[in-house]
């Protein structure tokens, strides 16, 4: 975004430098640069997320698994339960354990693995059958001009931008008419309070409160409405 508003003619390509694709926070790998590329240029796309699985030796001298990072929106315990589905389905052999070893550190689930299976096999197996890959698909959908319309990361940014900028003066100019405000409520204050012997009289002379406000309004010093003065003609302590 900032290097938008340096450069208006920044091309997707510039962008994709700083932007090199989508960051989800639960991790793992997008499987293909174009079809993140088309997804930023047109707008619409879909490209495989792939969970980051190592291989770890443990004490007893076992191979085990360990998935660090799943695809967005993937439910751990879900993928488990697939994972023992597909173990007693005899569909993926050679797994003996599987533990959720997350914390607030991160994703951690360990697959043992029994004696003699290869490691590279059971991966394989896991990324075809289970969702530690997925498909994930996005639509950059903004409305425009009251309209839904499918924007290229570059329009995305502009129009998010135009949007910051009528935000900023929105409120901008609240403030502005509040300062105002204020200030004018000040003014008539201090004309008030320079001319305060012929304030009083002029309300203690006056047969009613809207008398009163008629005369201060009138009056050479300015008095406006909108100065609120006439909250003192409008006093319990009128009479």
């Amino acid at each position: 975004t900032l290097a938008l508003i340096e450069n208006k003619d920044i091309t997707i390509k510039q962008l994709m430098k700083l932007i090199p694709g989508p960051d989800f926070p639960t991790g793992g790998v997008i499987i293909g640069k174009d079809m993140i590329k088309e997804g930023y240029t047109k707008g619409r796309g879909s490209f495989k997320v792939r969970g980051q699985i190592s291989i770890e030796q443990a004490k007893n001298g076992r191979e085990r698994l360990v998935i660090t990072s799943i695809p967005y929106q993937v439910n751990k315990s879900v993928l488990n339960e697939r994972i023992a589905q597909l173990v007693r389905e005899k569909k993926i052999e050679g797994i003996r354990d599987i533990r959720d070893e997350s914390n607030r550190e991160g994703i951690r689930e360990s697959i043992d693995l029994r004696n003699g299976v290869e490691p590279e096999t059971v991966k394989r197996q896991l990324y075809k059958n289970t969702q530690i890959e997925s498909s994930f698909g996005f639509n950059t959908l903004a409305i425009v001009d009251g309209k839904p319309q499918t924007c290229n990361l570059k329009d995305f940014l502009s129009l998010f931008l135009n949007f910051r900028e009528d935000v900023v003066i929105k409120k901008t100019k609240y403030d502005l008419k509040k300062a105002e405000d204020r200030v004018h409520v000040l003014l008539g204050l201090s004309v008030s309070v320079e001319n305060i012997d012929k304030v009083i009289k002029i309300i203690r002379s006056s047969k009613n409160p809207e008398e009163a406000k008629n005369t201060l309004i009138k009056t050479k010093w300015k008095i406006t409405k909108s100065a609120k003065l006439i909250k003192l003609v409008d006093s319990k302590n009128y009479k």
